[in-house]
Formats: C-alpha cells, structure tokens, sequence
C-alpha cells in the first residue's frame, strides 16, 4: 500500500488531471513584472488563503514574490528575443540574419563597384614611328578620327600596333566575340610587367573623391567584359569595337577598362593539409565582384588560378556544376564584421590548399555612383612598352568617358536580405516559371529597384523556323491588312528658347528656327493646307505650263542633276533668273514635277537642292557645272510642269535678320509668315507680322497681308525672363498625318529604339505601305486651251497627259472622256481663268492696250456641274453611254468675293476687261456695269461678253461659244474634268515613313494608330512626294469617328459604321416628309427612304437648317455632317419647347476629319477597302538566339537611375539622365544567364520615368492642378470668389 501510495505521488505530474488542475490556475496572461506580481499574489489567495495573509508592502513574503517576478521578466524577454531571432521575419541582429540566409543557400550581395569603358581619345609615343606617309609620329598627338588629319586613323593604329604584342597587332585580336551586338576585339599590349597591375586615377562625383583603376579587360562565358586575372607578370589587355556606324560613333574605337576602387592583395602560407580550412580577411567594403585567388610558387610567379562556388542551394563545395576535373575551388562568406571569410574543401570533393596563395580583393566605395563624362574629363596614363626591337618607350594615352555609368550599388541591406532570402529558396537556384524571373535576379544584383519580366514568345517554338515576336519589340514583322485608315489632324509644334545665354539671336534665328522650319508637322503643312489654300484664292499659282520652263543639264549630258533652267517670254527663249518675279517661286528645298515633251505620260519628281547665282549660268559651257543641283538626274529638255514650293530656311537671316533681333529686343509678340512667290521685287520670301495685327489663334489665311499667315508665332514670356534673358515660346502650325488599323493590327513604335543598317549606316524606317490593292482617290485631266495653227490664236483644248487635242465646234466642245462608262453624277469641271479682267476696273484702261501680266486679276476658278441631259440647267453635259463632253452652260456667274483683287474703279465704278477681236485681229478692251451689258471702249457699237451684276457677281455670256472664246489675257485657260468614285488601281505603292506613336493627350499610346509622313528614302530631309497624301485621299474623303469611353473612364476616338447618304455636292434637297423619302436636288428621282440611313452628308449648315429641319417630327435622332462645318457632326433632335420641331444640335460624341478608310459606308454595295502592308524593324541592340523558343524581356528601374532622376528633379543636376541601354543593363546582370531555363532567352528594358510636371515634361501629360475653393455659406454658393487671376 505504501509503495502504491509512493509511486501515485512520483507519477502525479503524469496524471492528466493534476496537469489540468495545474494549468487552470496559471495566468499565462502575465508576462512583465506588475502581471508577474499580481498573478503570483491572485495565485497565493486562492490556494493558500489561511497560510499566508501578510501582503503589506513591507512584508518579507512579497518581496520575495517581487523578485521571483523580476526574475520571470528578465527571463521572458530573453527568451522571446532569441526566438525572434529564430525567423528570419523578425530577427534583427546581422548575426541572426546571416546564419538564417546561410541555413537557406543564400549569401548576400556586397557592394557593386561602378565599371565601364574609357575611349581612347588621342595617343602620343617616344618612339619614331614613321606612317605610311613617311612622317615621323614621335611626340606628336595623334587624336581620334581627327577632321583636319585625313591620315588620323592610320597613324593611330601605326602607334598602336608599335606598342601592342607583335604577335596580336591590329586585326589580329587574342580574343574576338561580339558583346551586346557590337563586334569586339581583345588586344594584348606589349608593355612592362612586373611593378603595376592596374593604372591608377581619381575622379570627384557628388563632390567626393574616389579612386579608380584601368584594368586588364576580358569577354566572359557570358560575352560580357569582365577583368582578366590580376597578376603583375601579365600584360594590360584593351579593346576594339565597332558598331559600323561610323568612326565619330561613340562605340567605335580603342577602349580601356575602368573600375571604381583600390585592388589589393594578402598572402597566405599553408605548410600543412587542413580541411575545411577558413581564412577570414577584416577589410570592409570588399565588393562582390572582385576576389581572386591564385596560387603561387616560390618566385611569386602565378601557377593556377582557384574557383570561386558560388554558396547557394545546390552550389557549394560539396557539390557543385563544375566540371570533375576543378577542384581547386572556394567560397566565400560574408562575416557579421562586414569582412569575408574564404572557406575550402575537405579535401573529399575539392583540394586541400597547401603552398603559397595570395588573395587579391578590390575595396570599392559602396554606393551608389553616378558618374557622368565631366566627371572624368580626360583621363591621361603613360604605359611603358617595349617595341618589336625590345626597346622601352612611352605610351601617353587620353582616354574619354563616352557615356554616363550608374552601374554601383552598396552592398544589401538586411531588410532586402530578409526578402531575398526566402524568395530565393523558393526558385532553388534556377529561373523556369514566371514567378522564377521576378525574384531571382533580385538576389542576384542590388542595383535592382524595381523588375518586372514578360514573355514575349510562347514555349516550344520550333529553332528551325527564325524567331519572330508578334509585338514588334524584338524582330522584324511585315503585316498585310485591309481595315487600315489614313487621316490627318492639325497638330501644332512647341518649342521654347531663351534669348540672352550663349547664342546671339542672329544663331538663333539661323540654327533653330531654321530646324523648326524642318519639323515635319510643318512640312505636312506647308505640302498640304499651305499649298491648297493659295490654289483657293489663286488657282493655278503652282503650274508652270504658261512659262514653258525647260531643264539644261550642265555638263552637257542626256541626264544630270546640275544645270539651269530655261523658259519662254513672249515667243523667245531666255535663260530663267529666280530673282525676277515671275521666276521667284522656284527657290530651294522645292519640288518640280517634270515631264518628257516627247512623252507625256513619262514623268518625274524632283527637289531643289541648291542654287547658286541667283539660277543664271556663269557660262553656258558643255563641261562648266550647273547653278541649279536638283535631287536626282532629269533628262535635257524635259518641261518643269507644275511645283511644289517649300520653305527655304536659308534665307531667314537675309529676309528677317534684322527685324527679328528687333522684335527680341523689345520683348514683343510677332509672328513669321512665307510667301512662296512675292509679287513685289521688294518683297522678301519671309517677313515679320507686327503684334498689332498677329491674329494668334485664327486658320490660317494666304493672304500677306492678313493676321492669320503665320507659319510661326512667337509669345514672349514675361513671368520667366528677366532684364538679362528673354524666354520665347515659338508654335509653328502643324499637319499630322494618322494611319490606324481598325481591329486587324497593333503597331509598335518607339523612337528611343533605332534599326540601323550596317552597310548604309542608316536609320531603317518603318514603312506603312498603301499596296496597289487600293483604288485611286479619283482621277484629275487637264486640258489646256492652245494654239494649235500657231497664229496667235488659241483654237483647241489640249489634254496635258498625252498632247490629244479636241477642237470644238460651236457650242459641242467634243472632248472624249475616258470611257462611255463615265457618269456625269461621277463628274466634275473646274474652269480657270483670269478673263482677261482687268485690277481696278475702268481705271486700269491703257489706251494703246499694252498690258503687263501684273495688270489682270489672278486666275479664279469655277466649278460646272454636269447633267446628263440638257445644258439649259446651266450645267455642262454629258450624256449617258456617250463619252463625251458635249456643251458647256451659255453663261456662268463668279462671285466678285472669289476675286481676291479689287475688280471696280474709274468714274463710274465699271469693271474692265480685254478679249480678242477676230475681226480686227486685236485684242480690245471692254467696260461692264450693272446694265448686265458692256461695250468696248471708244466703240461703243460692239457689245462684250462680260457684266457686272449688282457688284456682288460677274457674269460671262456666250460662254459655251468658241466664236465668241473669252479667252483670258496673258494667261492659258485651263480646265480639270475630274472623275469621282473611279475603279482604276494605284499605279504604283504610296509609302509613307512612321515617325511618332499617336498619342492621347493624357499620354496614352494607341497601339492601333500610327503617325506617319511622306517616305524621305534618301535621306534629305525632304520627302520623296510631298503630295502622297492627295494622292490617296480626294476634298470628298472623310473618316468619322466616334468617342467611347472605356471601364476606366478613359476616353478615346475609333472610326465608327454608318449607312451613309451623301449629298454634300447639292445645293438643293428634295425631302418629301410625307413618303418620308429624300432626294438630290439635280437627280429628283434617285430617293432614299428615311429609314435607309444613319448619316448624311450635305453642302452647308444652312442647307441643313433649310431642308431637314421641319415641325413634323421626322429625321429625328439622324445625324448631319455639313462639309462646310469640318469637322463637327450635327444630330436632329426635338426641341425642348416646342412638340415635334425638329432642330440641328452638335453631338460631340462624334467628329469628322479629312481622310480615307475602309469603307464606313454600309450602304456601299461594293465597299472599298484599304489595304496596307506594314513594315517594322527591331532595334539592333537586343540579341536574339535564333535557336531559343521563349523570349523573356525584363524591365528594370536600377537604384542608381533612380537616385540619378531624384538628384535632376533636386536640381543637383541640370541635365535629365538617360536610362541604361538594353547593352549596359545585360553587361550588369550577365550573371542571370548561368541561372535562366536552356530554352530562354533574356533581353533587358530599363524603365523610364515620365515627368508630369514642369516643363520638362511632354506636353501632352503636363499636369494641371486647379484650386477649388468651397464655402458652405449660402451667399458663397451663388457666385465665385476666385478672382479671376487664380
């Protein structure tokens, strides 16, 4: 009994019911020392509440219950702290986390030491080098691709191959790779060993100094420039590349290696085997890149070179990837002192160091460096050299920094270390999934801030079949669509420039208003809105046909680009002079079509290049060179037919020179106008709009005289400058071309990623290609009224393309068309002549009618409609199936508001005008007033053809008869049939050059759209045809779009669909809301029920307001497009007020702009599409494996970038830093290669920051920020109180 009652009290703590009891009655609640306390004392109470009572303070019992609680919190704490200490989550001491990452295979990262390549700018030798020449280089400076040296590159390599190895002279490389798609070359120089490995200089960055070396350079495993061994026996290796861009390329060249830091060396004596041996070394900041360890003999010769292994999970010096035969291998550790610890093998799996070793380590500044080329400037090193006779002499080099490098970075925080680690685990070592890429390479490189990787191509890719990545980012794409759509938009150019620094206004003026005239927006401009407004109010001011302007080569030859250019005057031909009024338009940088007199459908385009002396030969010599140098040879004799003028930058200093330091100088508004063609000889091509009448925000207007002819307008800024500086901004009006693929294609495009072409040393261009799919816009012949019989008087209309001529008879002009299937809805006549009417009226009368061109009007064009059956509408004819022109309308009217000059005068306020009179075989001059009659002057018995009608229009009788021709005085009637909706083909392919991606204003990137131009294939900074835009899109064209606004609340424009009438040619609607059908004016018949369309297109505003608004209700909700009102849309609603009026109200939802596109039009039976071929070419800096299935493109923001980008926005810098290339990035991270899937390949993108504000930042995501002030007074709410300064 006793023994059972004694084994029950030695088992008690294993009863589950005593444990239970036990447990119950602690607090586990109490921690600190007041919990302890009262929970030991709460404890007591409870359980022992007659054997112990005595709790005063001074009790002997609660003081021993105090210290008990001392003790229990002291011990608590303990232990709590080295649990947390336990987890690498919440372990604080470097000790703790070390060992922890340790246990998971990862070691962190010491700091990056800042590298790079110095070019070698200029070199000079003690040694008499002599050149090919036979000049002796000694002690002279030979400089890099030296301007004023044809011989520079020659005698560089003569000094450089005296001081290389003659074993490896130039050409010759010891080793030969190409690193981030640059060939390069490894060579080894000749120079004394022994005493220095490495040359040494020091930089100030950030206003601290660091040291730096020249290194011995290498190529990797990885094909990145690594440093060769350290050894002071070895020779210094440098490096050749070049990127076939050029010697002035600053990736062409000789270069030398550079680290950032002081290399240093311990030697160490192992007389015995010991494994696992350690050797810790104390100096901090040892960087992570630079440890070596050799193994030296007693002469302190280097005899092997040990490994290091890396101390990851599956890579240590038990078991690692090198091959069998490396077992002289080590790690490295980093210590909680921040030195490192060498550890080596035990001598099972890898060798047991014994002998001599010396350990070279390089200490570098741990931080991060941005180091930019001043902070270098030029950095000059004498190397020593023997020469091929053993000879000693000096190499002085002088080397440059060519781009800035931000490749340094200090060594890992423990906060990373404590996200790496575990992270790190997790990939084991290796990169195969997703996840896989946006972690490791964060354990791998502490330069990294931010990462994101994508790929780019799917798995399993055949390594048969050539890689290409269907975003465009890194192969080249041809894509074939027909959804395409091409349109423009006004699109203004900025550019702000300060007076008062460095340049004159004179070299302002010069150097970048000149550029700006170059800017293609204003190019499109002046090719299209500048070209067709002066041909609205002065039809024909492009056509050379009336001078008759033919080309001499010079040097006499069957073609040439140089020469003169010849033309006709009055019946003689005389050498032209372009400094003479009539000639005045031809100027450089214009365009000149020409044409074979022989041939006229042979035909060619041309720019001006150059001309000198004013365009007048010095000589008309066979073998003297020509004045005028076109852009490409045109035969002898060819006619230059029509011209495209542009702008000539050149003579801005000539024109405006010194108007425009003026207006600097007074700190004015002013604007900068071109007049193509100046009618005064005093007038100059460019000239100054006064701020008094610049009209800043008008269209623009032809007119010189007018506000609105700015090309340029120039604001100065009164809050930016000062007494000493004046700041400008300059706005040049702009044209953008835009080509969209509706659904079928998405277009990459960066301008920060250039395709060069090796042989050409060119940019290649993407290329929107309009294939010969498409149809022509339209189809435009000129016939021109000629004298066929050569007696002076014209009898006949000549077509322009083929010398055909008709000659009418009557009133039946027989002028054959096309074809039968010619259509006169599908026609138009647009007739050109001056009339021969006189400026001023009556008071221009001379009594002897000798008149100058310059005393006529100029030429006004009027537009005849056809009808296919009677001429009595006032309208020509054009009967069905007949092909051809039958008649002309008998009389036509032009309102006196399309006379651009002033057309009455004298006493009675008659206009005047002079026709030829076969009676008398003379031309005669006429009076017409208001009588709607007129007579010749001093004859008043002979009636004329020309009235005047109430001032507001002229009116030209017997117009449809050639016996009476009105033909215009001094100038060559003109008429273009044009043919609308025709099924011809292009002729050849339209080509237009990508130049931007479209942007939103809220700095979006439409991936559908494309800004284009004019292809510029030879590089002259003007296009190969200016006018490819009309060449595709006809006045009639038109591309609607829709807005829409996406999930987020973005909003943007996509063409939309409609079921389309267009009567936009009407003047006169037949709508019948009865049958609720509409119909053309001219075609009453052709009806289309309202139900039958969504949109329809008309002349004007008020053509709309008079024939589709109505009180009965009809038409609502359809939308109106007024040509005239380009580009609003109009949609017919209800009005508020009154039931079933039906009123026009502007839907913004919807705009318009001038263009062509696939067919938006469904009521089209046979609909035309817009099919395209789109060409892209990726940039030569990433490299792709062609044999590698995924493309793994990897975005990476880098610390140093970063705090590069805070310095610039701080002010510390003033120049904003560019990211690293795709090539800096892979030569940082070439590491990641050794841990990425077989099957992968990576290419690397920096990120970018985009400012948002100042004016630093594009304008269309420039930040605005608006105060809003709210009240809630009752008064508050009825008005504002901001002034209106805020």
């Amino acid at each position: 009994m006793a023994i059972s009652k004694r084994n029950s009290n030695l088992f008690a703590a294993e009863n589950w019911e005593v444990a239970y009891a036990a447990y119950t009655n602690v607090s586990f609640k109490a921690y600190d020392f007041s919990t302890m306390r009262s929970a030991m004392l709460n404890y007591i109470r409870e359980n022992y509440p007659e054997n112990f009572n005595d709790y005063i303070e001074s009790s002997e019992f609660v003081a021993i219950i105090e210290l008990l609680s001392y003790l229990s919190q002291s011990l608590a704490f303990r232990v709590d702290l080295n649990t947390r200490e336990n987890f690498l989550s919440t372990a604080e001491s470097r000790d703790s986390i070390l060992r922890l990452a340790n246990m998971l295979g990862y070691t962190p990262k010491r700091n990056i030491p800042a590298s790079g390549l110095l070019k070698v700018t200029s070199i000079s030798t003690t040694e008499p080098v002599i050149d090919a020449t036979g000049e002796n280089l000694q002690n002279t400076l030979i400089e890099w691709n030296d301007d004023e040296n044809p011989d520079s590159f020659d005698q560089f390599v003569a000094i450089m191959n005296s001081a290389m190895s003659t074993n490896n002279p130039f050409t010759k490389p010891v080793v030969e790779e190409t690193v981030g798609t640059i060939p390069t070359e490894i060579y080894s120089l000749n120079n004394r060993t022994g005493d220095q490995i490495a040359f040494t200089f020091s930089a100030d960055v950030n206003g601290e100094k660091f040291p730096f070396e020249i290194v011995s350079a290498n190529i990797n495993e990885n094909k990145v420039f690594s440093e060769a061994q350290p050894d002071v026996y070895q020779t210094m290796r440098l490096i050749y590349r070049n990127d076939k861009k050029g010697l002035d390329s600053a990736n062409t060249g000789f270069f030398f290696m550079f680290k950032q830091g002081e290399l240093q060396f311990n030697d160490y004596i192992f007389d015995r085997a010991l494994p696992n041996r350690n050797i810790d070394v104390a100096d901090t900041n040892i960087n992570e890149t630079d440890v070596f360890l050799q193994q030296l003999d007693e002469n302190a010769v280097r005899q092997t070179t040990w490994k290091q292994v890396p101390n990851l999970t599956g890579q240590t010096l038990a078991y690692n990837s090198l091959s069998l035969n490396d077992r002289n291998v080590y790690a490295i550790e980093n210590s909680v002192e921040d030195g490192i610890r060498i550890k080596f093998s035990d001598g099972n799996l890898g060798n047991i160091p014994t002998g001599i070793f010396r350990l070279y380590y390089r200490k570098s500044a741990g931080q991060s460096l941005t180091i930019r080329p001043e902070n270098f400037g030029t950095v000059s090193v004498v190397i020593p050299y023997f020469n091929g006779n053993g000879d000693i002499h000096n190499l002085t080099v002088n080397m440059e920094l060519q781009n800035s490098v931000f490749n340094s970075a200090p060594a890992e925080s423990l906060q990373s270390i404590k996200n790496n680690a575990p992270q790190t685990y997790y990939t084991q070592d290796r990169m195969v999934s997703a996840q896989d890429y946006n972690v490791y390479p964060l354990s791998q490189n502490v330069n990294i801030l931010k990462l994101k990787a994508t790929n780019r191509t799917h798995a399993g890719h055949s390594r048969y079949i050539d890689i290409e990545d269907p975003t465009g980012r890194f192969s080249k794409i041809t894509s074939y669509a027909d959804d395409g759509a091409l349109y423009k938009d006004d699109e203004e150019y900025q550019k702000q420039i300060t007076f008062g620094l460095n340049k004159t206004a004179s070299q302002i003026l010069k150097d970048d208003i000149a550029n700006m005239t170059k800017h293609y927006t204003l190019q499109n401009f002046v090719y299209d809105d500048y070209r067709k407004q002066h041909e609205a109010g002065n039809p024909g001011a492009f056509s050379l046909i009336d001078q008759d302007i033919l080309w001499k080569t010079q040097p006499s030859a069957p073609k040439n680009q140089t020469g003169y250019f010849t033309r006709l005057n009055g019946g003689t031909r005389e050498i032209l002079n372009n400094s003479k009024n009539e000639s005045r338009v031809i100027q450089e940088g214009s365009y000149l079509r020409f044409r074979n007199p022989s041939d006229i459908t042979d035909k060619l385009l041309a720019s001006i290049t150059s001309i000198t002396n004013s365009a007048v030969p010095l000589n008309e010599l066979a073998t003297t060179t020509g004045v005028v140098q076109l852009s490409k040879n045109v035969p002898n004799g060819w006619l230059a037919y029509e011209i495209l003028p542009s702008l000539n930058a050149a003579l801005l200093e000539q024109d405006i020179g010194v108007t425009f330091q003026n207006k600097i100088a007074a700190k004015e508004d002013f604007g900068i106008g071109y007049d193509f063609n100046p009618v005064n000889v005093t007038d100059s091509h460019w000239y100054i709009i006064d701020n008094s009448t610049l009209q800043k925000k008008a269209k623009f207007n032809a007119s010189r005289t007018s506000g609105a002819s700015w090309l340029i307008k120039a604001e100065y800024n009164q809050s930016e400058s000062s007494t000493s500086i004046s700041k400008y901004t300059f706005t040049t009006r702009g044209t953008r071309y835009v080509f969209e693929s509706l659904n079928d294609v998405k277009f990459y495009f960066s301008n920060d990623e250039k395709a060069y072409d090796s042989t050409s040393g060119q940019i290649k261009k993407d290329i929107i290609e309009l294939t010969t799919e498409n149809f022509k816009p339209r189809v435009k012949e000129t016939y021109v009224w000629e004298d066929t019989d050569s007696n002076g008087i014209s009898d006949a209309w000549k077509l322009a393309e083929s010398d055909a001529t008709y000659v009418p008879s009557g009133a039946s002009q027989n002028i054959v068309l096309r074809g039968r299937s010619s259509k006169a809805k599908d026609m138009e006549i647009r007739f050109i002549s001056n009339f021969g009417i006189l400026q001023n009226g009556e008071s221009g009368i001379s009594p002897t009618a000798a008149y100058a061109q310059g005393d006529f009007i100029s030429p006004v064009e009027v537009a005849i409609k056809i009808d296919p059956l009677s001429s009595s509408t006032g309208k020509a004819v054009v009967k069905t199936n007949s092909g051809l022109l039958s008649s002309f309308p008998s009389e036509v009217q032009i309102p006196v508001s399309q006379i651009t000059q002033s057309v009455t005068g004298g006493a009675n306020g008659n206009i005047a005008y002079v026709l030829w009179d076969s009676g008398s075989s003379s031309y005669k001059t006429y009076q017409g007033n208001a009588t709607t009659t007129s007579y010749e002057v001093g004859a008043y018995s002979t009636e004329g053809h020309i009235d005047l009608l109430s001032n507001t229009s002229i009116k030209i009788s017997d117009f449809d008869n050639v016996n009476k021709r009105w033909q215009g005085f001094r100038h060559k009637d003109k008429m273009d049939i044009i043919y609308k909706n025709v099924r011809e083909v292009l002729d050849q392919p339209l080509q237009f050059e990508v130049v931007d991606p479209y942007k939103y204003n809220d700095g979006y990137a439409d991936p559908s759209k494309l800004v284009v131009s004019p292809l510029d294939s030879d590089y002259d900074g003007f296009p190969d045809n200016p006018a490819l835009f009309d060449d595709f899109v006809s006045s009639e064209d038109f591309v609607f779009f829709e807005t829409k606004v996406d999930l987020d609340g973005y909003s943007y424009e996509k063409p939309a669909k409609f079921k389309i009438l267009d009567l936009q040619a009407e003047d006169v609607l037949n709508v019948n809301f009865g049958l609720e059908t509409i119909a053309p004016g001219s075609n009453p018949d052709d009806t289309t029920k309202f139900s039958d369309f969504d949109l329809i297109y008309v002349k004007s505003l008020d053509i709309a307001k008079k024939y589709l608004g109505n009180s009965v209700g009809k038409l609502v909700h359809k939308l109106v497009f007024p040509v005239a009102e380009l580009p609003t849309v109009y949609e017919l609603i209800n009005d508020l007020t009154t039931p079933k009026l039906i009123i026009l109200s502007k839907n913004n939802s919807y705009n318009v702009k001038p263009g062509r596109s696939f067919t938006q039009n469904t009521l089209e039976l046979n609909p035309r599409n817009c099919s395209f071929k789109w060409q892209h070419f990726a940039p030569s800096e990433v490299r792709i494996d062609p044999s590698i299935s995924n493309i793994i493109e990897m975005f990476v923001v880098t610390k140093t970038y970063y705090n590069s980008m805070l310095e610039y926005k701080n002010g510390v810098v003033s120049v904003k830093p560019e990211p690293p290339t795709s090539d800096e990035l892979g030569q940082e991270l070439s590491t990641l290669d050794n841990y990425k899937s077989l099957s992968d390949q990576i290419v690397y993108s920096s990120g970018k920051f985009k400012l948002l504000f100042g004016t630093d930042a594009d304008v269309e995501v420039q930040a605005q920020i608006c105060l809003l002030y709210t009240s809630p007074s009752p008064r508050d709410q009825r008005g504002s109180r901001i002034p209106d300064s805020a």
